[in-house]
């Protein structure tokens, strides 16, 4: 067997010896071959970023998987998609029915008072969503492990099928914690992204230059647990708060981080009173294949959701062009606040790390520090930390651009800055060359998500779908082969009151 007879190998078995004689002919030719990042890799030694892993050299037929499967993506699944014609679009929402505070009772032969209904018109806009690939003319060419096993020449599908599932993975989270206003440019303006669920129930406000950072929603439809363990009764208590008046919200899906839900189910396999056997079964069954939890409107699903956070570790290098953001946090300020979450048991020394994300690319974690040792931040209770980025010359969209920060801490006492996990996210100032502020009132922890309460109904959200996932062809300028997966749409919550948000939730 020789190099030459390799295309013919798909859909065939292939002996020991045969295999042999294949190895020792790709050894002979590896070094012409190493040139093409579709062809041989170097023996003993991982490939990375290119398709050389995919060159055959077991009789393995499957691809595996080190990241995320169709099974982590629940939101989109769930969600009713409505195609739209325009990328501005409106619907209308009935507020309410009459006055429900006029009295109903007339006395004989009046008419009483008028009562109209309250209608509100709600806008959303489309949002652009794409996956730049690309692959070389040599790895369209290459056979390579398909999943549908033996040797195959699906080099562009392979990549057409990983990059629809790294855009639906990028979709699922922005689904849950997208905001518009993630880097705003100029007054008025408005990001790139949609808002997603909880940008849209909990309402947060954002002001990059001054800090400052609230939540909107009111709370029968929004809990803070602060750190604390989700518990039945805050899922029950909220249920109901939901469907009490005016928000009427009957909810029939929860959504929440595969850690909480695994508390969840130790909750109900210590605590609960249930047959720990199936009938038709001698075997014992820890836990459950579903949990849910008894609501007004019914049974509600709990179900996991492990894209509804974001990834908790920094990224430990720079990704694609987003400049060179080596500049020091300008300055670093603690100050009482009469909003600060930071109590008793938060009190004590931080670090933080910032990461830049923008346009092209994200930038490596950037400290705070005195000189050239990274600062411990102490901070007292009833305090808040404030920090005014050195940013003013970095620009916001574009080329080297700063949309919005990700923003790290460590765990109070610890003083190992690479330990800091994902806090939350923060919008630039939107004034061009004006630093940007952020604050850290520990409305957002460290290793905490949220719960969502959905009523997954159209009436109440849906999928606003101007352009289904659709691969796009861009300019050959060398020889290899650019493409686009695009998706054009936004999330489209109507009645934002008849869900619920729990929020920092313990892992």
């Amino acid at each position: 067997m020789n190099l030459q007879s390799l295309s013919a190998l798909a859909g065939q078995s292939v002996s020991m010896h045969e295999l042999q004689d294949l190895n020792k002919a790709l050894q002979a030719s590896g070094a012409p071959m190493a040139k093409a990042s579709a062809g041989y890799p170097t023996q003993g030694q991982a490939g990375s970023g290119s398709f050389a892993p995919l060159v055959p050299q077991s009789i393995q037929s499957t691809l595996d998987t080190a990241t995320y499967s169709e099974m982590a993506v629940k939101l989109w699944k769930k969600l009713t998609k409505v195609n739209v014609t325009s990328p501005l679009h409106e619907s209308t929402v009935v507020s309410a029915y009459g006055n429900m505070d006029l009295d109903p009772f007339i006395a004989e032969g009046a008419n009483g008072t008028n009562s109209d209904g309250t209608y509100t018109r709600k806008i959303v806009k489309v949002k652009y969503l794409a996956e730049q690939r690309e692959i070389t003319d040599v790895a369209t060419m290459a056979g390579i492990m398909g999943y549908s096993g033996g040797v195959s020449r699906q080099g562009l599908a392979q990549q057409t099928i990983d990059g629809t599932k790294a855009l639906m993975g990028k979709l699922e989270r922005a689904l849950f914690l997208g905001s518009s206003l993630m880097g705003v440019e100029g007054a008025g303006g408005e990001g790139l992204q949609f808002d997603g669920l909880y940008q849209q129930v909990a309402q947060p406000t954002y002001d990059g230059a001054t800090g400052a950072h609230t939540i909107a929603a009111n709370g029968s439809n929004y809990l803070n647990l602060d750190g604390a363990e989700l518990t039945p009764q805050d899922l029950i208590n909220k249920l109901y708060d939901v469907a009490a008046a005016p928000n009427f919200g009957y909810v029939n899906t929860i959504m929440l981080d595969p850690r909480v839900y695994a508390k969840l189910v130790n909750i109900a396999t210590s605590f609960g009173r249930f047959q720990m056997s199936p009938s038709n079964s001698t075997q014992l069954v820890f836990g459950s294949e579903g949990l849910s939890i008894a609501g007004p409107g019914g049974m509600v699903s709990i179900e996991q959701a492990p894209l509804s956070t974001n990834r908790a570790d920094q990224n430990t290098d720079p990704f694609g062009d987003p400049g060179t953001f080596t500049l020091p946090i300008a300055n670093v300020a603690q100050a009482a606040s009469g909003t600060s979450k930071f109590g008793a048991a938060d009190a004590g020394g931080y670090r933080y790390r910032f990461v830049g994300v923008g346009d092209k690319g994200i930038t490596a974690p950037v400290k705070v520090l005195t000189g050239v040792n990274e600062t411990t931040i102490t901070v007292l209770a009833g305090q808040k930390v404030t920090f005014t980025m050195g940013d003013a010359a970095q620009p916001i969209s574009g080329a080297g651009g700063i949309r919005y920060y990700r923003v790290y801490r460590t765990a109070v006492g610890n003083t190992d800055g690479d330990s800091a996990t994902y806090m939350w996210q923060f919008p630039r100032n939107p004034t061009v060359a004006a630093a940007t502020v952020i604050v850290d009132e520990n409305l957002h922890r460290p290793s905490t998500g949220q719960a969502y309460l959905l009523q997954m109904d159209p009436g109440v959200m849906y999928w606003a779908q101007l352009l289904d996932f659709l691969r796009r062809p861009l300019a050959q300028a060398t020889t290899s082969i650019p493409f686009l997966l695009m998706l054009f749409g936004s999330l489209h919550v109507k009645v934002p009151t008849k869900c619920g948000i729990i929020d920092n939730v313990s892992f």
